[in-house]
């Protein structure tokens, strides 16, 4: 789905909400612009919502930074990992738990 300009809700619990923002545009791909690279990344590998981040990049032609725990020089295999790791994620979550059938009630009034 395209990325609705008028929804930022996913942005209000991105882990990089309180975080510098030229962290995740650094001047460079080389030196150390890579340890910043690298930092960026990291914050995103501890959000919930990298693949929202990821996909408001994607629809919004974004091609500059760090976007969804994807930099300017990941590929578009990348991409597409990243997404399908979140679409299994999201299948997996949607999946009726199984009731235990270990439980025993007592019958006691």
């Amino acid at each position: 789905p395209k990325y609705d300009p008028s929804d930022h809700d996913w942005r209000l619990n991105a882990a990089c909400k309180d975080t510098d923002p030229s962290l995740f545009f650094p001047i460079g791909s080389t030196g150390l612009a890579i340890n910043q690279i690298d930092a960026a990344k990291q914050v995103c590998t501890t959000c919930p919502c990298m693949t929202d981040c990821l996909q408001f990049a994607l629809d919004t032609n974004q091609d500059a930074g760090v976007w969804g725990g994807l930099g300017e020089e990941d590929d578009e295999s990348s991409v597409a990992s990243v997404l399908q790791h979140e679409d299994q994620r999201v299948s997996q979550l949607s999946k009726p738990k199984r009731a235990s059938s270990s439980r025993s009630y007592s019958s006691k009034h």
